[in-house]
């Protein structure tokens, strides 16, 4: 019985290398690709494949609603992360949002495969730091913050990316579908999070903390 799987990345020689590799393994079958979020949803939705392979960074934006959005949409669906960036500052909350893969594009044509079959044995793949900390959390254990942004949420973290960019409160609110006051409830969140006075010390941090997305 073949696994099937969605590949949701905005570029397409990415997809289609992804394609061509996933398709030389038997038993694994790529049944829709998608080069943005809302596309990924709905060929998730119309598939319910057994795999979902999304690039946390899809265009200017990370795709943690995406993953929040697959989770609650499509249970049976485990989405394995792909990204540029290994560091646990986006896989940890990759992994919070719901995934359950997380891999470094860097290395990701030796490390898809074993990522997709872990995943498909109901056995998360994740950096051995995010796998501490998230069995910390299934033990009820405060996990020790590895980085100041370990306290975020992945909507805050997003946000969070959103402010460091220049973008305004309104500006936010359109971005992410919610209202205005949700998005200065979630800076206030931030900034207590943080230990941050005011919002001149928030767009400070981001820009000294948050890794800036890829060029294009």
């Amino acid at each position: 019985m073949n696994q099937t799987i969605v590949l949701v990345d905005d570029h397409p020689i990415v997809r289609e290398g992804l394609a061509t590799l996933l398709h030389a393994v038997p038993g694994y079958r790529v049944v829709a690709q998608a080069g943005n979020a809302r596309d990924g949803l709905d060929a998730v939705c119309a598939h319910r494949p057994d795999i979902a392979v999304v690039d946390l960074m899809l265009g200017d934006t990370l795709a943690l609603r995406l993953i929040e959005e697959i989770a609650q949409s499509c249970p049976d669906t485990a989405v394995v992360c792909i990204s540029m960036h290994s560091d646990v500052a986006y896989a940890e909350p990759a992994a919070l949002a719901g995934a359950l893969g997380y891999v470094n594009k860097a290395n990701v044509s030796r490390t898809i495969l074993d990522a997709i079959d872990s995943v498909l044995r109901g056995v998360p793949y994740f950096p051995p730091q995010v796998q501490q900390n998230l069995l910390r959390r299934a033990r009820g254990q405060a996990a020790k913050p590895t980085t100041p942004l370990a306290a975020l949420s992945p909507r805050e973290i997003e946000i969070l990316r959103m402010i460091g960019e220049g973008l305004t409160k309104q500006q936010i609110a359109e971005r992410i579908g919610r209202s205005a006051n949700t998005v200065e409830a979630h800076r206030t969140n931030i900034k207590r999070k943080l230990g941050l006075d005011n919002n001149a010390e928030l767009i400070r941090f981001s820009a000294l903390n948050l890794l800036p997305a890829p060029a294009r």
